[in-house]
């Protein structure tokens, strides 16, 4: 198939074009040529709105799992030719999609099979660019022609280029959920994820709660830049102790939290001390700028309300930090 020339049937474009039986030859043969340049008009026409579309237009055989048709703005869109891209096999096709994005895709075919011809249905997936980054892309697709059962055999859809969205998107999802000082959550969302953590299914739930000891010294002593490059270790310390799907988060100046879901009492001995070798092979290997962090753990079952919990492992964090000054550790 001529890549730059679609397969689409625009239409005679109005009714009463076809002769009549008993017409005047001479003037069947001046309508008939008068259909032939209305056609090659809406040819032309249609040829030259796909290849000025600034976003990507193709035809899915949902049979063959093949790309039957694009226009040539795949090229920069895609870092492929059109030609590169109508040779692709389904294994060459679904290695361009991100993995995490396979199953949202399989579902936007199943709905789309059920759709009536002019019915859209929006995806906003990940694809593998010719150079190998990832860019996000919003697809908008509708059936096109359908299998003698009905099914839908091709689909007919335009593509977008959005990372440059996507990413700022992520900018202000990041800054607005992060502490800029260490990194880690900030406290708007550890108090977000409580509440959705309350509400989920995923108990029990273990808090640990952890303050930096010596701040206000060190603030006092050495200076703002030196209390906060200890917050920025000490957040290191305590994120380099936890999985990447627990909630880490800074929840004030010398305070940090942290949300466990999916673990009980019985792990929060091995949890703590998992954190505190973390702490002494830090202090091993700096041994003239040492962190000391005191820490708390309470875990809360379904029921219960996850803000009290925070509360008991804050308490019993004061009681361990009162306990270590007592014996001289503090």
């Amino acid at each position: 198939m001529d890549v730059t020339k679609p397969s689409l049937d625009p239409g005679i474009g109005k009714a009463g074009i076809l002769p009549e039986a008993d017409s005047d030859p001479a003037e069947l043969r001046s309508r008939l040529e008068h259909t032939q340049e209305e056609l090659g008009r809406k040819d032309r026409f249609l040829e030259h709105i796909l290849a000025t579309m600034p976003t990507q237009a193709y035809i899915l055989n949902l049979q063959e799992k093949k790309i039957v048709y694009t226009n040539r703005t795949s090229t920069p869109f895609l870092g492929f030719s059109a030609e590169k891209i109508l040779a692709m096999d389904e294994p060459a096709l679904t290695e361009l999609l991100h993995p995490e994005d396979a199953e949202h895709v399989r579902t936007h075919y199943e709905e789309l099979g059920q759709l009536k011809f002019g019915e859209m249905l929006e995806l906003e997936l990940r694809l593998k660019h010719g150079y190998g980054e990832w860019h996000w892309v919003s697809i908008r697709e509708t059936p096109f022609e359908r299998a003698p059962n009905g099914q839908l055999s091709q689909v007919l859809g335009t593509a977008e280029d959005i990372t440059v969205r996507m990413q700022a998107q992520e900018k202000l999802w990041y800054t607005s959920t992060h502490d800029s000082l260490t990194g880690l959550y900030n406290r708007p969302y550890f108090e977000e994820e409580l509440a959705r953590l309350e509400r989920g299914r995923r108990f029990p739930v273990t808090v640990m709660v952890a303050d930096v000891d010596g701040l206000r010294q060190v603030n006092d002593t050495l200076g703002y830049p030196a209390g906060d490059a200890l917050i920025r270790t000490a957040a290191e310390i305590i994120r380099s102790g936890f999985r990447g799907e627990d909630v880490v988060s800074r929840i004030g100046g010398d305070e940090f939290a942290v949300l466990l879901p999916d673990i009980g009492i019985v792990s929060i001995d091995a949890i703590q001390a998992r954190v505190l070798r973390k702490i002494e092979a830090h202090n091993n290997s700096h041994p003239n700028s040492p962190v000391h962090i005191t820490i708390g753990f309470a875990t809360g079952e379904r029921g219960e309300a996850l803000r009290d919990i925070v509360r008991q492992a804050d308490r019993r964090m004061i009681t361990n930090k009162h306990t270590s000054r007592n014996k001289g550790t503090g």
